[in-house]
């Protein structure tokens, strides 16, 4: 049976891979054999002192891909970079903030910028606020997927230290978005899912995005990462059986 914990994000993917919210009150009637639960655990740094008076969640982005490395479907993006929604960001659309993701899924708005926009956001079926507890979302493949990858992105603003600097200046190797950047680049984690498989499988670190944006390369160097390591506590995925 589905277990609830502090925050639930039920979301159903049909065969058509739209998703559609599943009010929490009926999860327990919702779940089949064969859907999969995603859990996520927070950190030691999932709260980040974004200034003197405010801690912030990081922003994250849970999507499929196919065995080959392509670009299935978004599962759940937090609402900031699901709507634009920045607010400190001084007209930075954030290019920086999940860009593994942004450059994976490869969709540009009508001003050229692979990021959903004001005008067009990603659905709010798979959008939702940063929860501020762990976090378990619940969702069907479609039917005809046996095996894909699971990828997580997750990056706090303003998460500055040594080697990505707040002072960094644009065009510098170690600039991430500048004052109100993200300091660290975003943590990159993937587990494989295999469907005729019902053991709970774990996600691994696999390295980090780029730190400006500019690319959807992942650098499996993370030594150069300090508190961006322990935004997340550990994630999973089970298959209900």
């Amino acid at each position: 049976m589905f277990r609830k914990k502090k925050r639930v994000v039920s979301l159903i993917l049909s065969a058509l891979l739209v998703l559609e919210i599943i009010s929490c009150n009926g999860i327990s009637e919702q779940v089949q054999s064969g859907d999969l639960v995603i859990s996520l655990e927070t950190g030691s740094e999932w709260f980040h002192d974004f200034s003197a008076f405010k801690k912030n969640p990081p922003q994250f982005v849970l999507w499929m891909e196919d065995e080959e490395g392509n670009y299935i479907s978004t599962i759940f993006a937090t609402r900031k970079v699901a709507t634009e929604g920045w607010i400190f960001n001084g007209g930075n659309r954030r290019l920086e903030s999940l860009p593994y993701w942004m450059h994976k899924r490869n969709r540009q708005d009508d001003k050229g910028v692979l990021l959903p926009s004001k005008d067009n956001p990603l659905t709010d079926s798979i959008s939702g606020a940063t929860p501020k507890n762990d976090i378990e979302i619940l969702f069907r493949p479609k039917s005809n997927l046996q095996g894909f990858i699971l990828f997580l992105e997750l990056n706090h603003s303003t998460d500055f230290n040594s080697n990505w600097p707040k002072g960094a200046e644009k065009g510098d190797p170690d600039w991430s978005g500048g004052e109100w950047g993200s300091g660290q680049p975003a943590v990159v984690y993937s587990v494989r899912v295999d469907l005729t498989q019902d053991d709970s499988r774990v996600f691994t670190l696999k390295g980090h995005s780029s730190a400006d944006g500019s690319d959807g390369k992942l650098y499996e160097d993370t030594s150069s990462l300090t508190t961006a390591l322990d935004i997340l506590g550990s994630a999973s995925v089970s298959l209900i059986p």
